[in-house]
């Protein structure tokens, strides 16, 4: 499938919805729908128009807006922690899914996984977009390491540097994003 300017996407395995910006080969970049360009191939996007376009990514921003809002635990108790360390600001964002979610017994664990991207990356472009930050820490835990796995692909599209947290204090359950 071919790509050209002005087409609208969404990232196959990512809820990334964007417009082609340029083309050059084999590389796309995309500027998505909040102003960030990201470097993708095009096994990595598919084109969105009619049905498909409703059905483009998992949960829309007004309903995932609605859902975190609802949802939430006393403005979001522990889940989001400021944090100074050394000249750097860091923000950590714990994902575990009983800190950010009163309910999600009767959520699959694909979905669970759907909504902790969905968040990290809703986080993750608010704080990109608030610009006084240096740097954030996402807590994702040990696990089978399928959270850590899928977040990484979704720090590949950013201008950021990313890399495991500090062991001491993570114990390797964590993610330090520096911004670019």
């Amino acid at each position: 499938m071919s790509f050209e300017i002005g087409d609208k996407i969404t990232f196959i395995d990512d809820a990334v919805d964007g417009v082609v910006k340029s083309v050059s080969g084999d590389k796309i970049i995309i500027e998505t729908e909040d102003g960030f360009d990201m470097n993708c191939i095009e096994s990595e996007i598919i084109k969105r128009g009619g049905f498909d376009d409703e059905m483009s990514s998992f949960i829309d921003d007004r309903t995932f807006d609605r859902i975190m809002k609802e949802n939430s635990m006393d403005k979001q108790r522990a889940s989001v922690k400021r944090e100074s360390r050394k000249d750097d600001y860091l923000v950590e964002i714990d994902l575990h899914i009983e800190r950010i979610l009163k309910s999600y017994k009767h959520m699959s664990s694909g979905d669970i996984l759907e909504y902790q991207l969905n968040r990290a990356k809703y986080l993750l472009e608010k704080i990109m977009r608030g610009g006084d930050k240096k740097g954030l820490v996402f807590i994702h835990g040990h696990g089978d390491g399928v959270l850590r796995s899928e977040l990484y692909s979704m720090l590949r599209r950013y201008p950021v540097q990313f890399y495991d947290g500090d062991y001491a204090k993570y114990a390797g359950g964590a993610t330090e994003v520096m911004f670019n």
